[in-house]
């Protein structure tokens, strides 16, 4: 019978765009796809051949959760296409479309605007700041998800010298340990920087002289 050897979505479909990372599974749909071209070794134009949306059905999706070709997935995410009718019946390929990391950037990096002094620490990690990390999409779609603890680890220092003083800031630095996210560099700084203030008074830190 005649074997298929390539797959082409039509041009300008959702499938050719590509899709960002978004933490499910991709699944494209008929719509996504349009019209397919089959090149194999059919007789016919080249091997080529048209096939509507009615001429193929979607059998299933392969790796279609992760970020493609990146160190840790090499690979490209995939819809297996069986074709219904033509010369190619029966047969089924895999068509392959790309799913895209999504960008973190210092902007989308938010931590605290402060934190209280405390004497005991020296070094800044000692201050252990949260951070709330956000990837977003670097082909301007509305993609967004938030980090989880495990995709990133946190390093910190102070802007000014070394001194845990009271006025410093402190500088949290972002490095992506997740495939499916990518920064600029290595790692990233947040835009903002977090400064250290004095103590507030508590009410348990006041202590009242009862009169006499």
């Amino acid at each position: 019978g005649n074997i298929i050897t390539g797959m082409e979505a039509e041009a300008g479909s959702e499938i050719t765009k590509g899709y960002d990372y978004t933490g499910n599974a991709i699944e494209p749909t008929k719509e996504d796809i349009g019209t397919l071209t089959v090149i194999g070794t059919s007789g016919n134009a080249g091997g080529k051949e048209s096939l509507g949306e009615k001429d193929y059905e979607i059998v299933s999706y392969v790796n279609n959760v992760n970020a493609s070709e990146t160190d840790s997935n090499p690979g490209k995410a995939g819809v297996v296409i069986k074709v219904l009718n033509g010369s190619y019946k029966d047969k089924t390929y895999t068509l392959t479309f790309d799913i895209a990391q999504l960008q973190v950037e210092a902007k989308n990096i938010t931590v605290p605007k402060t934190v209280s002094y405390n004497k005991a620490y020296t070094e800044a990690k000692e201050y252990q700041l949260p951070a709330t990390i956000v990837a977003t999409s670097a082909s301007g779609k509305q993609t967004k998800v938030t980090l989880a603890e495990s995709d990133y680890s946190l390093s910190y220092a102070y802007d000014t010298g070394s001194e845990n003083a009271v006025g410093n800031t402190i500088k949290t630095t972002a490095k992506i340990l997740n495939d499916n996210f990518k920064a600029a560099g290595d790692s990233v700084a947040a835009k903002e920087t977090t400064k250290i203030v004095a103590k507030a008074l508590t009410d348990d830190m006041i202590q009242v002289n009862p009169s006499s």
